[in-house]
C-alpha cells in the first residue's frame, strides 16, 4: 500500500521537479526518485535529510509522521538487509557492502589481482576463512586479549 506524501507539493512550492531534485540526492536515482514519489518505497534517513535541504522543508512537511511505517514493514530504496532474490543465484546470501577511501579501493583490488584472486568477493571470503580460523585458536580470549598476551611473552 502506498504511503501517502507531499512531495509534489513541495517541488511546486520550490518551483522544481523531480528530475532536478535527484541531482541533489545522494545514491538516488530517477526511477528510485519515482518510487519515492509514488510512495511505494520510503527514502533512506540520508536521502530524506537531503530532500527536505533541498526543498527548504521539514519531514513533516513531506510525510505525514502517523503514515509513516517505523517498524521497518516497508521497504526503503537502498535497503541494504534485503537477502538476494534466486535470480542472481545467491541464495542464502547477503549482500555486505563496506565504505572504503576510493585510492584504498583502488590499491586493495590491485593487490587482489596480483595475489590471482579470481574476484574480490573470493579474496574476502578466503580473508574470512582465515579470520574464523584465527578466532578458532583464541581459547575463548577476544582478539585484543590474545594479542595483548603474546605482547606480554
Amino acid at each position: 500500500m502506498p504511503t501517502d506524501n507531499n512531495i509534489r507539493v513541495q517541488l511546486a512550492k520550490n518551483r522544481t521537479n523531480a528530475k532536478a531534485l535527484v541531482c541533489q540526492l545522494p545514491d538516488v536515482d530517477r526511477v528510485a526518485m519515482s518510487y519515492i514519489e509514488q510512495g511505494r518505497v520510503l527514502p533512506t534517513k540520508q536521502t530524506l535529510c537531503a530532500m527536505t535541504e533541498a526543498l527548504h522543508c521539514y519531514v513533516k512537511d513531506l510525510y505525514d509522521l502517523n503514515d509513516i511505517d517505523l517498524t521497518g514493514a516497508l521497504t526503503t530504496v537502498n535497503d541494504r538487509k534485503r537477502p538476494l532474490t534466486t535470480d542472481h543465484g545467491h541464495d542464502g546470501m547477503e549482500r555486505i557492502y563496506i565504505w572504503y577511501s576510493e585510492g584504498g579501493k583502488e590499491a586493495l583490488f590491485e593487490v587482489i589481482k596480483q595475489l590471482d584472486y579470481p574476484s574480490v568477493a573470493e579474496w574476502f571470503r578466503d580473508m574470512a576463512r582465515i579470520t574464523f580460523l584465527k578466532a578458532a585458536k583464541l581459547d575463548g580470549q577476544t582478539l585484543h586479549e590474545a594479542a595483548a598476551g603474546k605482547e606480554n611473552e
